[in-house]
Formats: C-alpha cells, structure tokens, sequence
C-alpha cells in the first residue's frame, strides 16, 4: 500500500510539474527597419491581460534589427480571446527630425498564442510595414514587423 501511495504522489507531482511547466508562453516582436526613417515609441506597451516581460526604450530606431517586446500570458487551461498588447511608433526623416507618419503594432491571443493583428497593425505615410514569423509549434513565437519605404 505504502508503495502504491509513494508511486501516486510521484506521478501526480510529475504530471502537475509538467503541466506548469508549459503553463507560460511568450511571444516576442522584433523590428527590422528597412526604412530611411527613425522610429520612436511615443507610447508604452498596453496588456489587457498577460504579463509585459520586456519593452524596447524609448529610444530612436535607425536602420536594422531591433527587439520591441516580449510579452507572455500565465494560465491554467483558458485564456480570453480577447487579450491583446499594442503601442505607436512614430518616425521621423533624418537629418532634420521632421515626423511623417505613425506606426501602431498589435498583438492579440489566438489558441492560445500571442499573433500579430493586421486588423489594427498599420503604418501611416509613406511607409510599408509587412510580416514575417519564426518559431511556433514547441519554439518560441517571434514576429519581425519589417518597414520598407
């Protein structure tokens, strides 16, 4: 009897310690900026629900690659469909600093994942803002909003 009960509690330790073990997931956007522009976050990361583990500086972007987010939700089985992250961007001309547009970047929840929403991503003027996802499945999700103009 002792045995049985020893080889329970192991086993339900395991499965518990496994089942939290994959209780977190974290997405990451990067932005590749292949601009001739300068980006500045004019506003922080807003979470309706999860956690912001890391948020780039406020600090200018010129060309090339640059990590602005990590984000990650806790749960225990069920996550809204409705959480999402966003923040504004706005870029400038170089040399005389003369803002020409906006960029807004959104993550919203989806099984379970933090994806980006191109409902609400967008760039305003003349710049290009596109796509391209690395990881999924058991890697890590990581986006790369990539700004052509």
């Amino acid at each position: 009897m002792t045995r049985f009960m020893l080889s329970f509690f192991v086993f339900t330790a395991l499965v518990f310690c496994a089942q939290n073990a994959h209780a977190v997931d974290y997405s990451k956007a990067y932005l590749n900026n292949q601009s001739n522009y300068v980006l500045v976050r004019t506003s922080e990361w807003n979470i309706s629900q999860g956690t912001l583990v890391w948020q780039d500086a406020k600090l200018p972007y010129a060309k090339g690659f640059n990590k602005l987010v990590s984000v990650r939700f806790d749960y225990e089985g069920l996550i809204p469909d409705w959480a999402e992250a966003h923040a504004t961007y706005s870029y400038y001309a170089v040399p005389d600093f003369v803002k020409q547009g906006e960029c807004v970047f959104e993550f919203r929840t989806q099984d379970k994942v933090w994806n980006p929403s191109f409902l609400n991503s967008h760039c305003t003027g003349p710049i290009h803002l596109s796509l391209i996802h690395r990881g999924g499945g058991i890697s890590m999700d990581n986006y790369i909003y990539e700004l052509l103009g």
